[in-house]
């Protein structure tokens, strides 16, 4: 989507025309690919977290890769909003890596509580059976 952005501003401000369009539809489509990648990806996460009791379902945005109208209408409004749309989804998915690293280190401070517990309930427990 970086990419995509960056040939979106480039259309945008200096008109690119056909060219900029295609380097920009080229960076959406990989953008895409990977957006599904990482989608599988999330939903393999969900099932894990199902196994421990959360229960999400985090979807990637929509990588918008039309283009007839960004072909067909090129002019400064079509590019803004074209624009304005792979800045969202950028966002959106700036939100999800957010959220999967927050849960990631939820889970890794729960982890080691738990841990933490077991080594204090090992011990007592030989307490007991010694004494």
């Amino acid at each position: 989507l970086g990419g995509a952005r960056g040939a979106s501003r480039w259309d945008m401000l200096s008109g690119g025309g056909g060219f900029a369009d295609m380097v920009e539809h080229g960076h959406l489509r990989n953008a895409d690919e990977a957006a599904w990648h990482a989608q599988r990806a999330l939903d393999v996460f969900s099932r894990e977290l199902a196994d421990v009791g959360v229960h999400v379902n985090p979807r990637m945005p929509e990588v918008d890769t039309r283009w007839f109208a960004d072909m067909f209408f090129d002019n400064i409004v079509v590019d803004a909003i074209k624009h304005q749309r792979i800045s969202r989804t950028g966002e959106a998915v700036a939100e999800i890596a957010r959220w999967v690293q927050e849960t990631v280190a939820t889970l890794t401070a729960h982890h080691a509580e738990l841990a933490r517990q077991r080594e204090l309930l090992i011990a007592r427990r030989e307490e007991v059976l010694a004494g």
